[in-house]
Parts: C-alpha cells; sequence; structure tokens
C-alpha cells in the first residue's frame, strides 16, 4: 500500500498516513517503548502518522508521531480489532488520530487486499467516548456485545470485564 497525505486537508500538508512497511517495525517498537505505551507485534497491522518538515527532503526520515494498531480476528473474515491508537502527547487535540482513522476507513473501503473487512471493533477507557463517537463507532450496550462481536473478541472483553476493567465496547461498520 502507498503513502498517502491525510484526508484532511488541514493535516495534508505536514503530516503522511501509511501501512507500515515490516523494515518500519524496529522503528515503531521504539516509538511505543519511548513512549511507554504497549508494543506491537509483527503481524499487526500498523498504520502509522509521520510529521513532514517543510525542509525536508524525500530522502529523509520522517518522524513517527502516531500509530494505530489492527488485528485480525481469529473467528472472523470480516472485524479488524483496533487494538491501539496512540499519539504522541505533544502532538495531540490536533485532529491527527480522526485523520489517522479517517486514512484507515478509506483504504479499508479503496484496497482489495481488505475487501472482506465490514466492521472495526475497539474497546476503549471511558474518557474516549466522545471521540469515538465523533468518529462514528457505535458504542455496543452490555446486552449487544456478545451478540455483535466475535466470539474470541467478545471472551477478550469479558476477561476484562471480570479483571475490573471498565472499558466501552465500540463497532464501526464500514
Amino acid at each position: 500500500m502507498s503513502q498517502s497525505k491525510s484526508p484532511e486537508n488541514r493535516l495534508s500538508a505536514t503530516h503522511s498516513f501509511a501501512l507500515a512497511e515490516p523494515d518500519e517495525f524496529y522503528q515503531i517498537r521504539h516509538f511505543l517503548k519511548r513512549h511507554k505505551t504497549h508494543g506491537a507485534n509483527r503481524d499487526d497491522w500498523i498504520f502509522t502518522v509521520k510529521l513532514i518538515h517543510s525542509d525536508n527532503n524525500a530522502s529523509e526520515n520522517k518522524p513517527l508521531i502516531g500509530i494505530a494498531r489492527l488485528l485480525p480476528v481469529e473467528d472472523s473474515i470480516t472485524t479488524l480489532w483496533l487494538r491501539g491508537l496512540f499519539i504522541a502527547p505533544e502532538h495531540r487535540n490536533q485532529g491527527i488520530a480522526t485523520a489517522l482513522l479517517e486514512f484507515i476507513h478509506q483504504q479499508l473501503v479503496e484496497d482489495k487486499h481488505f475487501e472482506s473487512i465490514t466492521n472495526i471493533a475497539a474497546f476503549s477507557e471511558t474518557h474516549l467516548q466522545l471521540f469515538y463517537q465523533q468518529n462514528h463507532y457505535q458504542q455496543l450496550l452490555a446486552e449487544q456485545i456478545e451478540k455483535e462481536l466475535p466470539p474470541s473478541l467478545w471472551q477478550k472483553f469479558d476477561n476484562a470485564s471480570r479483571n475490573n476493567k471498565s472499558w466501552l465496547c465500540w463497532q464501526l461498520t464500514i
């Protein structure tokens, strides 16, 4: 998949979005470790957002400022799990996470590699409720979760609930 400019015009000159290439894995792990957040696995589909400086030429490395990790769901060919979404703290509240999600959604619709994907599921902490709502995710209520999620994701959510995680469950239909 080729690199693309942001779907949001105001970010297009300053940020690039892409599905990470295998040779970027160590840079991604280093970025996550530096920010003391959960690591990534080689099997994850990792989408990145990088900062473009006006004086950067095409051959220079662009600093990584955010990632989204999506995982295929073992018992579903139609659902991906948004396992992580992280934007470096100094770049938050600028619409970058929204633009990254928009880029991902666009890729899932346009790229033949993803043609079987119809849903993205996500778990979030409660303070992110408005963010997911603004990005068109539907909150699944307790009675919907087991019915709507693939069994393996429902089990992960249920296990987290039993361990006193107060997560919200979200689903986006592509």
